[in-house]
């Protein structure tokens, strides 16, 4: 149940978040498929991020990581919204690069909280930059395989990926952070 600030129930959430592998056979699959579906369109078309390649493509001195889902439900403006995002497996991976996503330092986050405090303004803004990442560049090409069953029927079908499946794995490039 998901529970209003004035304590009342404002819809009920009929799936249980656990593994991405059991939200595409429980009672919301058509819309964590979509979910999907839109995810695999963002890193491909929008964002550029990353592209489906043969198998052959990928050198063979280089590791290729596993693709790794992250589900969440959030309420946002009364409705429920279904997300996936795609997220490269950094457990199995050659990259020797800076993986670090640098913010700010303790000193500056204290100077901020304190003004925030300390100031006679009425209002503060926060922003939540979606996408952020996935426009840095990387410094080289990175690779992933994603299983079969971790693309909706409807992915499969919109980059005519039945050729390039390998063992149930079809392999991408990955050109910009994931």
């Amino acid at each position: 149940m998901w529970q209003g600030e004035d304590g009342g129930t404002n819809q009920t959430c009929t799936t249980t978040l656990h593994q991405p592998r059991d939200i595409s056979k429980g009672p919301d699959k058509i819309h964590w498929n979509q979910a999907a579906v839109e995810e695999i369109i963002r890193l491909v078309d929008v964002t550029e991020t990353m592209r489906f390649i043969r198998h052959n493509m990928k050198p063979k001195d280089r590791l290729a990581s596993y693709y790794n889902p992250q589900i969440k439900l959030k309420m946002k403006d009364g409705k429920l919204i279904y997300r996936v995002r795609g997220t490269y497996g950094g457990n199995k991976s050659d990259y020797e690069g800076d993986v670090t996503a640098w913010t700010a330092n303790m000193t500056t986050i204290k100077l901020l909280l304190n003004s925030v405090i300390s100031s006679d303004e009425d209002g503060w803004m926060t922003a939540d930059i979606s996408d952020f990442y996935l426009g840095t560049p990387l410094e080289r090409k990175e690779y992933m395989r994603i299983h079969r069953s971790q693309l909706p029927e409807a992915t499969q079908i919109k980059y005519n990926l039945e050729e390039l499946f390998e063992n149930d794995y079809v392999m991408v490039e990955i050109v910009k952070g994931i």
